[in-house]
Order: structure tokens, then sequence, then C-alpha cells
């Protein structure tokens, strides 16, 4: 049995090792940067119903590959431009949380975070879905309102409903750390859970 691992790491770079190699193969992708630093591959996610697939966040973006484990330069597709109209996010933010339905992998979840800690003054914290799988103009803003100290640090999407998910966030908020979206409404439920990031 072959196992396959991929990581990444500073500059941009995402590394794959198909379990026969000393070094990982180089797979960094190809599409030219946008403004701003492009900053390491966060939150690797292959697609729950077809494992060839693999989605990443690249700062402030998200990206998908179908011949990851397969091409020795495998191609990307954008899935997002968050940078642009009509979400004007700054490109000093990065993809925090990355979520796949487990029953539609159309309906993707990307948190957002600022790179900078403390965070600049154009810089806030959103969250985004799309239901068709993504496209430059396919994403819908459902950030929450809550701090704007608190970060996203997880997102899990229920195995029965893609559009239910959950949201964890980091930071000393008693009264923020677990919210619900369901039904295109976000409800609290923090309630008892301690006080630590």
């Amino acid at each position: 049995t072959i196992y396959t691992n991929y990581n990444s790491s500073t500059n941009g770079i995402l590394n794959r090792n198909n379990g026969t190699a000393s070094t990982p193969n180089y797979v960094t992708p190809t599409q030219p940067n946008q403004p701003g630093t492009f900053g390491m591959a966060t939150n690797i996610k292959q697609d729950p119903l077809n494992p060839s697939i693999v989605y990443f966040g690249r700062r402030p973006d998200v990206f998908k590959s179908s011949n990851f484990f397969t091409a020795a330069s495998p191609t990307y597709t954008k899935l997002s431009n968050f940078f642009g109209a009509p979400y004007s996010v700054s490109t000093n933010q990065l993809v925090r949380a990355l979520a796949i339905a487990p029953t539609n992998p159309n309906f993707i979840y990307a948190a957002l975070t600022p790179f900078y800690d403390p965070p600049l003054s154009n810089d806030n914290y959103r969250v985004f879905m799309t239901s068709v799988g993504g496209g430059i103009s396919n994403w819908q803003d459902i950030s929450p309102t809550v701090s704007a100290l608190l970060s996203v640090t997880g997102i899990a999407v229920s195995d029965r409903d893609p559009s239910h998910i959950w949201i964890t966030y980091s930071g000393y908020d008693p009264s923020v750390k677990v919210k619900e979206y369901k039904s295109g409404v976000w409800t609290d439920i923090s309630q008892g859970l301690p006080n630590v990031p």
C-alpha cells in the first residue's frame, strides 16, 4: 500500500509525497499571484466524494485541483476572487478555515481572518459560502455579527444538510465560542463552554 500525504510550507509551497520517495515533490500552483504576498497554502481538504480532488485556501482565495495526486505538475482552478468586487477583501487576509459538505461538495465554506496581528485597519473577519462549487462571483457573504477581534478556527458541515454548519471561534469572549448556521440564521450555542481561546 502506498500512502500519499501532502502539506504546505512558507512562500506558497505545496508538497506531495507518495510514500516511495525520500523527499517530497513540490507541486506549487502556477497561477500568477494577485496583489500582495501569496503566503502558504492553508487548510488543504480532500473532496469527500472524490478523493482525487483537493481544495485549499491560498491567501485570500480558494483553489481546487483535480489531478493533485497524479500529475507531475498539477493544474489548479481558482474558485473565488474575494480580493475583487463585490467582496473587496484585503489581500492581508488568509483562509483560516475551509470545509466541504460531506454529502454535496458543491457546498464550500471559507472563513477569512487577518494575516497580521494586530490586524490592519482595512481587515475584517468574514465567512463565505457557495452552493455551486465556487466561481468568481458565486459566493455569498454569510458572516455573523461578532466582535471584530474573534477569528474562526474551524468549520463543520452537517452530514445531512449541506447548508447547516457550525463554526468555532478563538479569543477570550465567554459569549462567543460556537455558532450554528441553519436555514440562513446564525444562533450562538456557546452557553456552558469555558472562556478559553
